[in-house]
């Protein structure tokens, strides 16, 4: 399995990283190695076996130059390869998988609507890992007799055994929508919810109905 449930590559994992660690004076020169070698992309990976040789016997020679740099490197990894850390980012995937369901949601209205509307995005989405926490705007611009944005915030949190994702309009809470965090998947009827809220702040739009 090239990620776990972790989200970290095989030479990452706690057993693994610990051996590798105690093979070389400069472990992080062949954790470089290995985290070419396992990209998910072919194209980043080594192209060649003399690719490869290279880097490897690069390993055996000292580089007082790279010391520091590379104990630099080592400590924001242990950081980055912490469970507290890799499990935020597990669960901030899960909730990226939650808004890309309400985008596409977004985009089958759009064509839904047939040009009554165009698609609006809100701000950079605003993410904090160590509260598991995820927000974003999107909704739709109407300019028809009446130039108006109908735009819904979204706030999702990852709370225990659930995700409560709930929706805001001109910042006062319209709904939330629990969801199992085991499968981070909003079901039919809660995009449903979702696509009913945003209908009505269209229809709320003088000359839209």
């Amino acid at each position: 399995m090239l990620l776990d449930e972790q989200g970290r590559l095989p030479h990452q994992r706690d057993n693994i990283a610990g051996l590798l660690s105690a093979t070389l004076p400069q472990p992080e020169r062949l954790m470089r190695i290995f985290d070419q070698g396992f990209q998910h992309d072919l194209d980043r990976r080594f192209q060649s076996a003399e690719g490869l040789s290279e880097a490897l016997l690069a390993c055996l020679k000292p580089n007082t130059i790279m010391a520091k740099a590379d104990a630099l490197q080592r400590k924001i990894l242990e950081q980055a390869r912490s469970p507290t850390v890799t499990q935020g980012q597990a669960i901030i995937e899960k909730l990226s998988g939650i808004r890309a369901q309400i985008e596409n949601l977004c985009d089958r209205m759009l064509g839904e609507l047939g040009g009554v509307v165009s698609k609006l995005g809100g701000p950079v989405p605003h993410v904090d890992m160590h509260q598991a926490l995820f927000s974003f705007e999107t909704g739709f611009l109407y300019s028809r007799d009446s130039r108006a944005q109908i735009m819904l915030g979204f706030l999702m949190r990852h709370l225990g055994t659930e995700i409560v994702v709930s929706i805001y309009s001109n910042r006062l809470l319209q709904a939330d929508i629990r969801v199992p965090a085991s499968t981070a998947v909003l079901t039919p009827d809660d995009l449903e919810i979702i696509r009913e809220a945003y209908l009505s702040k269209l229809a709320a739009v003088p000359g839209a109905v």
